[in-house]
């Protein structure tokens, strides 16, 4: 788990990355393919982490808790982490289908 949170304060912080993936800009499709790119990976590490972490949880809280217990704490802590990088790179997909970036300044009309 402490890697997927790790990918949670990559996605959520404010570096010069991330901050490239806001949702701003996702929606205008503004970006760099090589950014793009770079968060495709991590979306993809992240994914790995967070699939090993549930299975894990799946194996191990049951020996301790409830199964509704458990059930609640997969939807809780893994199910909302899994959800942010599903829309991440959901995102970073649709980006990588455009054939022009647009340039600055970004009119407020969102790509659709």
């Amino acid at each position: 788990m402490k890697n997927a949170n790790h990918y949670v304060s990559f996605f959520e912080s404010k570096q010069s990355l991330s901050g490239w993936h806001k949702d701003y800009h996702m929606k205008r499709g503004f970006s760099q393919t090589f950014r793009m790119n770079y968060m495709l990976e991590k979306c993809t590490k992240a994914t790995e982490h967070i699939n090993n972490a549930e299975q894990i949880m799946q194996e191990q809280l049951p020996l301790y808790f409830s199964q509704d217990t458990v059930k609640e704490w997969i939807e809780t802590n893994i199910h909302p982490v899994n959800d942010l990088i599903t829309k991440k790179k959901a995102q970073v997909d649709r980006a990588l289908t455009l054939d022009t970036w647009p340039k600055r300044p970004l009119h407020n009309k969102p790509v659709s």
